[in-house]
């Protein structure tokens, strides 16, 4: 054990106040391995979404994010209350200079913890966000190409639609081999063509 740490060690017998204020420090730093598990499961997350990203996933995925902001709002209202705790802490009757120094300490790491959990409720917000507006585009994209296809088949479903009723005069004219040919594959696939070629005229393809 380092000789610092040994004198401290000695010296939490002599001022309770000290004692009290390491053993929060203590208390305090099992949130660091905590913060490193949270930045490795954000950071998995986030390769996670980059590869696959589905609006149910991100249903799920987000009751995740608002209860860690919701942690980081706790917290920080901790870490105001040891802040307003500790000022003029060195009044206190019966207070030590080292007892005060390491209050203060623990404020202060208090603080620090406060704002790295701000950093990664900030972090996840911009994934959540960055997520939300990946899904809108995919599935913007899906819109743009039913739309496309749709308009592709719109001159087919209307021939369909009005070689398919039953005029007198239709049924009597339009017949044979001959006129399957011409109305049945050739002038569908012709209307086929220039669709696409129009869509691809104004860039829409």
């Amino acid at each position: 054990m380092p000789l610092g740490a040994c004198q401290r060690v000695a010296d939490l017998g002599r001022s309770h106040f000290q004692s009290a204020a390491i053993v929060l420090q203590l208390l305090l730093a099992t949130l660091d391995q905590t913060i490193s598990m949270l930045d490795t499961r954000i950071h998995s997350v986030r390769e996670q979404l980059q590869r696959v990203a589905s609006a149910s996933e991100f249903n799920t995925l987000t009751p995740q994010m608002h209860r860690l902001q919701s942690r980081w709002a706790e917290f920080d209202r901790y870490s105001s209350a040891v802040r307003s705790a500790v000022v003029g802490v060195e009044a206190v009757p019966g207070m030590d200079p080292r007892g005060a120094t390491e209050l203060n300490d623990y404020a202060d790491q208090v603080e620090n913890t406060e704002h790295r959990l701000h950093d990664r409720s900030q972090w996840a917000s911009s994934i959540l966000r960055d997520y939300a507006t990946t899904i809108a585009q995919r599935q913007g994209d899906q819109i743009n190409r039913l739309t496309l296809v749709s308009l592709v088949f719109l001159p087919l479903t209307f021939l369909t639609g009005f070689f398919g009723m039953n005029f007198g005069w239709m049924t009597d004219v339009l017949g044979g081999a001959p006129a399957f040919l011409l109305l049945g594959v050739i002038l569908p696939t012709i209307c086929a063509f220039l669709t696409v070629t129009w869509l691809r005229r104004r860039e829409l393809m």
